[in-house]
């Protein structure tokens, strides 16, 4: 009686134990959620063509032969675990190949941009999500640093095009040692930081520096360092009164782009015909002395006077061609609409740099030397 209970338990646990084996082996004539799931697996690897429908049929049956034969598996059409492994290894590795070629095309396009100069190598590091960010914000999108639906949409889809060239123009920018107590890390995979690519050169010496027989009207203004206040303090999107440090005359501005230094736009026409006047009413690279304020603080700057990148005619952001000043085919830096300026102008301040090059210019740290009544 003993050996019959016996034996009959040991029959139910052969029936379950085949009946998991069975649930978990798909073959010709097998339906559900599981068919369903092996048919997107094995469409994505190329092998199956036709809609989804979750019934193993012959057509499912002859992908997963044609998989099993590729893949170096006994041919039999059926997908037990052996087949299972190898599917759900090679779905997955696609993904990844899949993911990381996507990330590739955004850096490569992030490169034409001149928002990106790491190496493209399909790794959403650092450098990538700084240069999304940028993006983003040169885009007016949300900044996440994430690739969402939209951003990775307008990425793309400025193949071909570059955002940010500043062109052959003659601003060359000599070498001057850093403030490393000062100087924030910019080589974070070699991700340029900032929205615009000094490609182009303005002579940063001294001898750029409008040096006249104009004694100062104006009170100096505070010696403030651009990477531990000012920057912070004078925010994109912050309205500024210019007061030439040398006649006195004022004028209004916005930041409206950059990172080392303030890019800014004149707010109205007749700002921009205050500013112009600085300069014998000829726009020139050549640096003077100012003080910017905002909320009643006055602090030392040297600002030049050439507006750059951009057309007043054209919606900022916009890829256009001729650029201002000759920087070519690129993103709009033109924000503020109305005013008689096309581009924005650098507004430098203690320790600021170029962008695209990260370095001093002597030129504006003597007119900002000179506007804090240093010299």
């Amino acid at each position: 009686m003993k050996k019959s209970k016996f034996i009959v338990l040991a029959m139910m646990f052969i029936f379950l134990l085949t009946s998991v084996v069975f649930a978990d082996t798909l073959q010709n004539g097998s339906k559900g959620a599981e068919v369903k799931d092996l048919q997107q697996q094995l469409k994505k690897l190329g092998y199956f063509k036709e809609e989804i429908t979750g019934y193993f049929g012959p057509v499912t049956e002859a992908a997963v032969k044609s998989f099993q034969k590729k893949s170096g598996i006994s041919a039999d059409g059926v997908v037990g675990s052996g087949t299972y492994k190898n599917l759900s290894e090679q779905t997955r590795n696609l993904t990844v190949q899949t993911a990381n070629e996507k990330i590739k095309k955004i850096q490569q396009n992030l490169i034409k941009l001149g928002l990106y100069k790491g190496k493209v190598d399909g790794i959403n590091g650092n450098g990538t999500i700084a240069a999304i960010k940028l993006f983003q914000t040169m885009k007016q999108l949300e900044v996440t640093g994430k690739l969402d639906s939209a951003t990775e949409s307008a990425i793309l889809s400025g193949e071909g095009t570059t955002l940010a060239n500043r062109g052959n123009v003659n601003r060359q920018d000599n070498i001057a040692p850093p403030n490393t107590d000062t100087q924030p890390e910019l080589n974070d995979e070699l991700v340029n930081e900032d929205l615009q690519d000094d490609n182009g050169s303005e002579p940063d010496n001294d001898s750029n520096t409008e040096n006249t027989n104009e004694s100062s009207k104006v009170e100096p203004g505070e010696y403030l360092d651009w990477w531990n206040f000012v920057r912070n303090y004078f925010k994109i999107g912050t309205d500024a009164q210019v007061i030439d440090f040398r006649t006195g005359k004022t004028f209004n501005i916005r930041r409206t782009y950059g990172t080392n230094h303030a890019d800014s736009e004149t707010l109205t026409k007749e700002d921009t015909a205050i500013m112009k006047e600085l300069w014998g009413g000829e726009w020139n690279w050549a640096r003077r002395p100012v003080i910017v304020v905002i909320d009643g603080k006055r602090i030392a700057a040297s600002i030049a006077g050439m507006p750059h990148a951009g057309r007043d005619s054209a919606p900022a952001g916009a890829i256009i061609k001729n650029r201002s000043v000759g920087y070519g085919t690129g993103s709009n830096l033109d924000k503020i609409k109305g005013n008689n300026m096309d581009g924005h102008f650098d507004v430098h301040f203690l320790n600021s740099r170029t962008h695209g090059t990260n370095r001093i210019d002597p030129g504006h740290q003597k007119a900002v030397r000179e506007a804090a009544g240093k010299l």
